[in-house]
């Protein structure tokens, strides 16, 4: 991966992340399209619908559904750290597992497995992670990697 930093911001470029595609299931680039939050089994989840627009690993499917831990149902908020935010409009390039027989995907390692597209002010296409939670080990506080 390589950064490109500038002032206050840092984006990091996927070059070719090799420990999420081995263990990725499905490699896809798409669009989120809807997302549908909600309990289940006593914690809140989010659904993702995203617009498969190519696969690179796996079955091509148009439209898979990608699960994160955590949203807000009737002023409710779960949050989990770590998880993937999968935002209505975003286009990602994803890095997916089933972890269960629901045939639910997730993201590999969290947000790990998720990156955004980004357009450059060229207009170029940029497959970049940004806001990837991190825990500071030395004093055991979560944050975000900016």
């Amino acid at each position: 991966m390589l950064a490109n930093c500038e002032m206050a911001t840092c984006e990091v470029v996927l070059i070719l992340p090799v420990l999420q595609s081995a263990g990725a299931e499905r490699i896809v680039h798409g669009k989120v399209i809807a997302t549908e939050t909600y309990w289940l089994g006593g914690r809140i989840v989010t659904d993702a619908k995203v617009l498969v627009e190519k696969t690179m690993k796996g079955d091509a499917e148009k439209i898979v559904v990608v699960r994160r831990l955590g949203g807000v149902v009737d002023g409710i908020g779960q949050k989990t750290w770590g998880s993937a935010s999968l935002d209505l409009g975003e286009e990602v390039f994803l890095f997916l597992e089933h972890r269960n027989q629901s045939g639910v995907l997730h993201p590999v390692g969290m947000a790990q497995g998720k990156f955004s597209v980004m357009k450059t002010a060229g207009g170029e296409k940029r497959v970049v992670r940004l806001n990837l939670p991190v825990v500071d080990a030395h004093l055991g506080q979560a944050g975000h990697h900016d």
